[in-house]
């Protein structure tokens, strides 16, 4: 019989066809091979309140009495507080009826460890869980990267150490994230382990002409895929294309993502006269994302820090790129050195210089044998590192050593 395991997380696709990032749900699935896998995360307009998506039991609590509530998805947690201020209202409901189910969910399938994504608020609500309710449960906390670099502050960090201090165990996605967690409260057990690529899902088979059929994209091919927040930096490569452009005039390049930065994209665009050359394609499903990578000849992320602190934390959409064998244009943000090795699968060059970026994009369309190397070298790397049949291992290793 297989040991069960709670995981809570704000992330998760609400219902077939959600353009949600997938991550935690295909960890729960890979975890499902070893765990009877329950799921905790927030209701959402058109999801439903229990639902069996594949070999996972999944529970959606609803958090206001009369609203399915807006604070979690389209975006994340941090840009929609930040958006509008009165999602703050939300914020104590959020937290007491996410801790409410823990407590029903535990009791109900007689749960022994809980595995929480994100140091808050989930982590911070599975430790307090633990402290008052259920001393003998274990609690695994993932950070992903906006819960310990955003909400900065004296009660912030405070919430932050106490639940890094009394979970069992923390896990970061990438080393530049465990570096900051070590400087919040050094603690021993703090482990690196990755989110996980379906190398077969993510794979340069999936090309298909159509894509570049559907965008009228007849020759060169960039791509950014992403939420469109300040973090993501989409307005640095704009400023890089009219450089671009004048060595390689018909490049296209296809802009796939959401968010709430989209129509002053728009208006740069516009404002550059390279309206003519940036299809912004909305949001896409994700299990549709790897005929996009493959199709196209560069996919560029020139992610930054924001204003607020909010960082990477790992940067999934980089190795999902390079499983399809498409090198990848990015920063010298430290958590994406984890997947993006300079010179070698892609460029790294430094935050907000659309000078350098256009260097680099420029010199790879001129240079198509590079492209192939640095594909062929990416989804090696990808393979060997970050394969969900290997990630998965080691966290059914550290949740089995309980």
């Amino acid at each position: 019989m297989k040991e069960k395991l709670l995981i809570t997380s704000s992330t998760f696709p609400r219902y077939s066809e959600d353009t949600t990032p997938s991550f935690i749900y295909d960890y729960s699935i890979e975890l499902s091979k070893y765990f009877e896998v329950i799921v905790l995360c927030p209701f959402a307009s058109g999801s439903k309140s229990f639902e069996n998506m594949e070999e996972i039991k999944v529970y959606r609590y609803k958090y206001l009495p009369f609203n399915p509530g807006t604070l979690a998805y389209n975006g994340g947690i941090g840009p929609r507080l930040k958006q509008n201020p009165l999602n703050y209202l939300q914020v104590p409901f959020f937290l007491f009826f996410q801790l409410l189910n823990i407590i029903k969910l535990v009791k109900k399938h007689d749960i022994k460890i809980i595995h929480a994504h994100w140091v808050i608020p989930q982590g911070l609500l599975a430790v307090i869980y633990k402290l008052f309710f259920n001393k003998k449960i274990k609690i695994l906390t993932t950070a992903h990267g906006a819960d310990i670099y955003s909400m900065k502050g004296i009660l912030p960090n405070v919430l932050k150490q106490f639940t890094i201090k009394n979970a069992d165990k923390i896990t970061c996605v990438s080393n530049a994230l465990k570096n900051e967690a070590l400087r919040l409260y050094p603690k021993e057990n703090i482990e690196v382990i990755p989110m996980g690529i379906n190398t077969d899902l993510f794979s340069a088979e999936k090309y298909t002409p159509e894509i570049k059929t559907r965008f009228g994209i007849n020759n060169k091919f960039l791509l950014f895929a992403g939420r469109l927040v300040e973090k993501k930096g989409l307005e640095y490569l704009l400023l890089a294309m009219p450089e671009v452009l004048r060595q390689f005039p018909d490049t296209k390049l296809l802009v796939v993502g959401d968010g709430p930065e989209k129509n002053s994209l728009k208006t740069l665009a516009k404002k550059l006269n390279i309206e003519k050359n940036i299809i912004f394609a909305g949001s896409i499903e994700h299990k549709k994302l790897p005929e996009y990578f493959a199709a196209a000849d560069i996919f560029i992320g020139p992610s930054v820090q924001a204003s607020g602190g909010d960082s990477e934390g790992f940067g999934l959409v980089f190795a999902e790129a390079l499983s399809c064998k498409t090198p990848v244009i990015t920063t010298d943000l430290p958590a994406i050195a984890d997947i993006v090795q300079n010179n070698i699968n892609g460029f790294a060059v430094e935050q907000k210089n659309s000078k350098e970026l256009a260097k680099k994009i420029i010199f790879l369309l001129k240079n198509p044998d590079k492209i192939k190397e640095m594909g062929e070298a990416g989804r090696k790397f990808v393979s060997a590192n970050f394969d969900w049949k290997i990630v998965s291992e080691k966290y059914k290793n550290l949740i089995k050593a309980y």
